[in-house]
């Protein structure tokens, strides 16, 4: 069970001044360069003010070389049903974007995303809360 102090809200003002320095990380990484048939490339979008969250599996392809999130027939899709236009979308005081794996897999044994590295997923879901914060 949850300590009460656990499901404070955090400090806004520590949230906005870290989550900079954490998406610079976030964006450097290259922990599973190795593992990834095209290296690394990290792809998110966070705002510490972001009140929509979407949360993907991870990117793929034309948005690992684009580096823009959703900038595929997922995102067109994606964009329809939410009915936002492009540029509310891509706008990081709106919406955050989350992959569970930051960077492109590679393809899987059926032509479709391999699944995300679980050291990557792991510290996604640690390093990154819902509202941005550590």
């Amino acid at each position: 069970m949850m300590s009460p102090k656990a499901l404070q809200q955090p400090d806004k003002q520590s949230t906005s001044s870290s989550l900079p320095i954490l998406l610079k990380e976030i964006r450097a990484c290259t922990i599973c360069a190795a593992h990834l048939p095209h290296g690394a490339r990290p792809i998110v979008q966070v705002g510490s003010s972001s009140r929509i969250l979407i949360v993907g599996q991870a990117p793929g392809r034309r948005v690992h070389e684009s580096g823009i999130p959703f900038e595929d027939a997922s995102g067109a899709r994606l964009r329809e049903w939410l009915g936002i236009s492009t540029a509310k979308f891509y706008d990081a005081r709106l919406v955050a974007i989350l992959p569970m794996g930051f960077c492109y897999p590679g393809t899987g044994k059926s032509g479709d995303l391999a699944p995300p590295r679980r050291m990557r997923t792991a510290m996604a879901r640690r390093g990154v809360g819902a509202d941005g914060s550590r």
